[in-house]
């Protein structure tokens, strides 16, 4: 089941929190109101203060963060440190989030950019995830045997089979021909002992297992999320996980003890439940150097 990165980075948010999905009743292009959620006579000047604020209906710059002065509390306003794209308006949904980015923009002001982002943290997951494509199109050439494969399929394992035209082309079969994959100095190759022989066009689809950041919207795109409606091909039980180990292992270089001793334990838990999903690419290991826990003993009946 696909998932949006809108869907995916709020989740992700939510998990590690605190963090807040919001509706202006209003702003302008350096701040944003929603009395319903901050407006109040206790909180202090400074709540919110340095938090990230991401409006993602806005065109770029979308993200900012928010003041030292923080909050106006008996207007609900949060004033951020430079100018948006364009006014906030009543009705736009932005997020708010303490400790990590929600994105990351290259435009000036918006904070600390080399802080790792939410979208940082999920495609880094997706990388660690491998996902099962069919009808991987490789374009034969009559009397060929050799052919270039994409970067990402760069290892034996990752290539299952090649499906060739019925005689009627109406389905795809396993080829006779024998085939294996090799290493080249520029990355990973099909050979075939006996080349195809035709006249016309005539292609081959590869049932291959990919690194789900390489597939987005089910078609060939690499680099994972970026715009919010963006798909991968996995489920948030399976990218969750590695988007938290990602997270805290950021969150973790941030703290001094004991915070950044419990990050860490929270880093090495997460790294080993990610090991455990669905597709996690065991070649691609996320970080070898934590210790796969042993499983669980079975209690007697």
């Amino acid at each position: 089941m696909a998932i949006t990165f809108t869907v995916a980075r709020r989740e992700l948010g939510r998990m590690i929190g605190p963090y807040g999905v919001f509706t202006a009743t209003g702003g302008t292009t350096q701040s944003l109101v929603c009395a319903a959620a901050f407006q109040s006579s206790v909180l202090p000047t400074d709540g919110r203060a340095f938090s990230w604020v991401f409006v993602p209906g806005l065109t770029a710059p979308r993200q900012r963060r928010v003041t030292a002065i923080g909050l106006d509390g008996p207007t609900g306003t949060l004033p951020v440190d430079a100018l948006y794209g364009a006014a906030v308006a009543n009705g736009m949904v932005f997020e708010v989030s303490p400790r990590l980015p929600p994105v990351h923009e290259s435009t000036a002001n918006v904070g600390n950019a080399m802080t790792p982002s939410l979208q940082f943290c999920l495609n880094a997951a997706a990388r660690h995830i491998l996902i099962d494509q069919r009808d991987y199109s490789l374009t034969l050439v009559d009397g060929q045997n050799d052919y270039s494969l994409p970067s990402w399929l760069d290892r034996p394992e990752r290539l299952l089979d090649v499906l060739v035209p019925s005689a009627t082309g109406a389905t795809r079969l396993p080829s006779w021909r024998t085939f294996e994959f090799r290493t080249d100095s520029g990355g990973g190759q099909l050979h075939f002992d006996d080349a195809f022989r035709f006249s016309g066009s005539y292609a081959a689809h590869l049932v291959v297992k990919r690194p789900a950041d390489t597939y987005v919207n089910a078609s060939e795109t690499s680099g994972g999320f970026s715009a919010e409606s963006d798909t991968l091909e996995v489920d948030l039980n399976q990218i969750l996980p590695g988007a938290l180990a990602f997270a805290y292992q950021a969150l973790r270089e941030q703290y001094g003890n004991p915070e950044r001793a419990r990050m860490d334990g929270l880093y090495r838990r997460a790294v080993n439940e990610f090991r455990r999903v669905k597709g996690y690419d065991k070649s691609n290991d996320m970080d070898p150097s934590v210790p796969t826990d042993a499983p669980a003993a079975v209690e007697a009946a």
